[in-house]
């Protein structure tokens, strides 16, 4: 997969270009104004985190709602689906990492005795 540069504010880099082994994805986003809703979704074999920078955003999963602010993280665990709802995605920063829990050897570069967790 190559690098998907959306625009100055959206930048993801795959796993092939990170080349860490477990981590499948690594994106940044600036939203400077509301967004359409994201739709429900899951991420199979990953846990995703989304570390809000600045701004606010909402999350939905397993019928609970989160409101987050800067230096707030949302989690997603493996196959759980989550989405914002019907709510526009806020004017927001973010960092948001995927991480493959199926990858034991070398995982997030730890030998493999801390890999096989």
């Amino acid at each position: 997969m190559e690098r998907m540069l959306i625009s100055k504010n959206r930048k993801i880099l795959t796993e092939d270009e990170l080349k860490v082994p477990g981590l499948k994805v690594f994106g940044y986003n600036i939203s400077s104004k509301a967004a359409v809703p994201m739709v429900m979704h899951l991420h199979e074999g990953c846990m995703e985190f989304v570390l809000i920078i600045k701004g606010n955003e909402c999350y939905f999963t397993d019928g609970r709602k989160f409101l987050l602010s800067g230096g707030e993280v949302f989690i997603s665990f493996e196959n759980q689906l989550h989405s914002n709802g019907n709510t526009e995605q806020g004017i927001c920063e973010i960092l948001w990492f995927q991480i493959d829990m199926s990858v034991k050897q070398g995982f997030l570069g730890l030998s493999d005795q801390y890999g096989d967790i």
